[in-house]
């Protein structure tokens, strides 16, 4: 007869030795997200309203960490060199597969350094131009880009950012010209946009919508699949005459890549939960966000087109950040 002691031992290492052995336990302890942007933000928005959800889901506390700088680079280098366990997880944006081809610095050298979860919301670009612009279509405000070259202005929140990359593909596609003035935020290059200084712009609708409803702009178009609830009149780029073409900033949620599979999936299954609450709904509409959950294998091949679509424009257009 075996050794009671041996049998034990024998019983732990077994089970230890089991799939899925250190995920059935996972979290023990409180869990840290990381946010490459300060408070206030969309994206820091986003998660804090989720916060109270994902601490319950989880049975843990969600503990929030915002580290801006470097376009977000510093937050995701910080956690693409942290333990793959679940207990480190960084709030993703469209900086994730955009950076490492802008910056020769950026920290980590592809997305493919965490592993992703899944995509939270989105948030459709519009195309806005100031009043003060003889243009009440994407079409007249093309064929005048075409007439005079050169002659229009478009701002984005500083080279690099997914709002001046959106900017150089509608160039590429549209046949323009445009003279590119980037900024430091977006609050400053919405500033001079509306008092026509700087004559457009692309930018997400928690920014926009409250201008355009007051008379500050005038929105052409909405790079979404279809139109937004919230301006149901406004056309989409597909109706304006460019099919295909969509842009969005996005919040997503990412671990560093070698954490087990099972830990990301309760992640996400807890993630997904929170987002489809009614309460959540209805604040993303307020923040003219539109919920986004996917399968960590769905967000991973969106993340790939993400990076072939932006990297190819980068390196034809020589963009790089500043």
């Amino acid at each position: 007869m075996a050794h009671p002691f041996a049998a034990s031992v024998a019983l732990v290492v077994a089970l230890a030795c089991a799939p899925g052995a250190f995920s059935q336990s996972y979290p023990f302890k409180p869990i840290r997200l990381v946010i490459p942007f300060p408070p206030g933000g969309v994206h820091d928005t986003i998660l804090r309203l989720l916060q109270p959800r994902l601490t319950e889901g989880l049975a843990q506390q969600i503990l929030i960490e915002n580290r801006p700088g470097a376009a977000g680079n510093i937050g995701a280098e910080a956690v693409a060199r942290s333990p793959a366990d679940g207990y480190t997880l960084f709030v993703a944006t469209d900086s994730l597969v955009s950076s490492p081809q802008l910056h020769k610095n950026a920290g980590f050298t592809t997305y493919r350094e965490f592993a992703p979860i899944t995509k939270l919301a989105t948030y459709p670009l519009a195309f806005l131009c100031s009043t003060v612009v003889p243009a009440s279509s994407v079409g007249e405000l093309v064929a005048r880009a075409k007439a005079m070259p050169g002659s229009i202005t478009v701002a984005s929140p500083g080279s690099g950012t997914q709002n001046h990359l959106v900017a150089e593909l509608f160039k590429v596609i549209a046949g323009i010209d445009m003279l590119h003035i980037p900024y430091k935020g977006a609050a400053p290059a919405m500033t001079d946009v509306a008092a026509g200084r700087v004559h457009c712009i692309f930018m997400t609708p928690a920014v926009w919508i409250p201008q355009v409803k007051s008379g500050k702009l005038k929105v052409l178009a909405t790079a979404s699949a279809a139109r937004l609830p919230s301006v149901p009149d406004v056309p989409t780029f597909a109706e304006s005459g460019y099919p295909g073409f969509e842009a969005e900033n996005y919040t997503g949620l990412v671990a560093p890549a070698a954490t087990p599979a099972s830990i990301v999936e309760r992640i996400n299954q807890e993630a997904i939960r929170a987002i489809r609450s009614p309460e959540i709904q209805a604040r993303f509409n307020e923040l003219g966000a539109v919920a986004a959950p996917t399968t960590p294998s769905e967000y991973l091949a969106f993340l790939r087109r993400e990076n072939e679509r932006w990297g190819k424009l980068i390196l034809d257009r020589g963009i790089q950040a500043e």
